[in-house]
């Protein structure tokens, strides 16, 4: 088993990207691997994304999405992810396949709005709309998992 979620996580970390050109969405990662809504199961889970990859695969007709992922430091020692996964996401950060800030705040729109793409979140956006529009103008652009 445990060599199965190694591939997959594998499998995943091709899906995750910082490259503006390859990326076809952007999402707060710690957000993605704790919505136990998608599993049931633990309280964070790197699984999870991978779901969160091939929904948006499936929305846009594509295969191979990648994601721009946007991540807040604690995530990287994160005692809810097991060992594995922790290693999993401190590699993307040693990497450069995710975007590691100590306050991500707003991040992940300034990224939507310079790059035009898709941002997968379930958080309340309204408070932003003055300083993002297309919030108000495009509301296809945000996506909920």
């Amino acid at each position: 088993m445990r060599f199965e979620i190694s591939k997959v996580l594998d499998a995943i970390e091709g899906r995750v990207c910082v490259d503006p050109s390859l990326a076809r969405a952007v999402l707060d990662l710690a957000e993605v691997i704790r919505y136990q809504d998608i599993d049931g199961g633990r309280p964070a889970s790197l699984l999870r994304l991978g779901m969160v990859i091939d929904a948006l695969s499936r929305q846009l007709e594509e295969d191979s999405v990648q994601v721009y992922a946007v991540v807040h430091r604690a995530l990287l020692s994160d005692a809810d992810l097991t060992s594995n996964e922790r290693m999993v996401v401190r590699r993307w950060a040693d990497d450069g396949l995710v975007e590691v800030l100590d306050k991500p705040g707003d991040r992940m729109l300034e990224v939507a709005d310079l790059l035009g793409l898709p941002v997968l979140t379930r958080a309340r956006l309204d408070g932003l709309r003055g300083r993002f529009p297309w919030l108000a103008e495009e509301p296809g652009r945000v996506l909920a998992p």
